[in-house]
């Protein structure tokens, strides 16, 4: 069960948002991905206050300044309102552990699918359910042209073939509590890749977890 192997039974709100804004301007940057059809810099005017650029959580995050720096970056375009959603919403109001999760565990992890889902299937966008329900869904999608231009396709494949190679990833997958289920707040190609991976062997991976 998602929460059982504890590593550490605490870690800081700070740690997880720095987590989650780090790899998202990462992946963002990586793959080129526009902003109102036009090239931006993610979180370019926040990257070097808050250390974003950084291998590890620097430490000492102040959380006040980084709702104010967010507020900014959405006004300069180089970040979207999804991105002070989650912070707000979702990851400042919890309280977090670090866990080891195993790959059939993640199973259980409810996600949803990408909106840029061209329908073939009986899966569509934005559809909604546990990652061992829409993982067809998933492959199926990143055949298609949307997939590939968001970058998704070459994602999924790079993050697969570092786990088959036994690494980890730099960045924690962030799984919220709602009260009934668990859901991914940041990391669903991180999710898909394990899944599809521990399909194949055992595979345990870390992952911020929510304190219900």
């Amino acid at each position: 069960m998602i929460g059982d192997n504890v590593i550490k039974p605490y870690v800081s709100t700070e740690e997880v948002v720095w987590t989650f804004l780090s790899h998202f301007r990462k992946y963002y940057n990586k793959y080129k991905i526009k902003y109102k059809n036009r090239d931006t810099d993610w979180l370019g005017g926040m990257a070097n206050e808050f250390k974003l650029d950084a291998e590890e959580y620097p430490g000492g995050l102040p959380l006040e300044a980084v709702r104010q720096a967010i507020d900014i970056e959405i006004n300069a375009d180089r970040c979207n309102d999804g991105v002070r959603l989650t912070v707000n919403n979702h990851l400042i109001p919890c309280r977090w552990m670090l866990v080891r999760v195993s790959a059939a565990d993640l199973g259980d992890v409810d996600s949803i699918l990408s909106s840029a889902y061209e329908k073939r299937t009986d899966y569509g966008p934005n559809g909604q359910g546990f990652i061992k329900d829409l993982f067809p869904g998933w492959k199926d999608y990143l055949q298609g042209e949307a997939a590939k231009k968001k970058g998704d396709t070459d994602a999924h494949e790079e993050l697969v073939s570092l786990l088959r190679a036994g690494c980890t990833f730099t960045h924690r997958p962030i799984v919220e509590w709602m009260g009934s289920m668990y859901q991914i707040r940041d990391g669903r190609h991180r999710i898909m890749a394990a899944y599809e991976v521990g399909r194949e062997r055992d595979l345990t991976i870390e992952a911020y977890v929510s304190i219900k």
